[in-house]
C-alpha cells in the first residue's frame, strides 16, 4: 500500500510492508524520467537472509516497483541531490 506525504516539495510515497511504513521517492533522472527509490531497509526486508530469494509474493511486487534502492539518509534529501546520486550510481 502506498500513501503519499506532500509536505513542502518534495513528495515521500510510504509503503507499508510487514507492519511498518518505508519510505520512498518518486524522483526524474536524466535518461530515465520519474523512477521510484527506497531504501536499503525495505530492500533488506523484502528479501531473505541470504538474499537470494523474495519472502512472499507481495515483496516480490514491491520490490518490481522499486528503481534503485538507496542508504535511507539519502531519501531525506532535495529531489536534484537524489536524482543526482542514483544517476551516478547507475550509470
Amino acid at each position: 500500500m502506498i500513501f503519499r506525504d506532500g509536505m513542502d516539495q518534495t513528495c515521500v510515497n510510504l509503503i507499508a510492508f510487514d507492519g511498518k511504513n518505508y519510505r520512498t521517492r518518486t524522483v526524474n533522472v536524466k535518461g530515465f524520467d520519474k523512477v521510484t527509490v527506497a531504501g536499503n531497509s525495505l530492500e533488506r526486508k523484502l528479501l531473505s537472509v541470504d538474499g537470494g530469494r523474495y519472502v512472499s509474493p507481495e515483496a516480490q511486487a514491491i520490490d518490481e516497483e522499486i528503481f534503485f534502492y538507496v542508504p535511507d539518509a539519502k531519501l531525506l534529501q532535495t529531489d536534484a541531490m537524489l536524482s543526482a546520486y542514483v544517476r551516478k550510481e547507475v550509470a
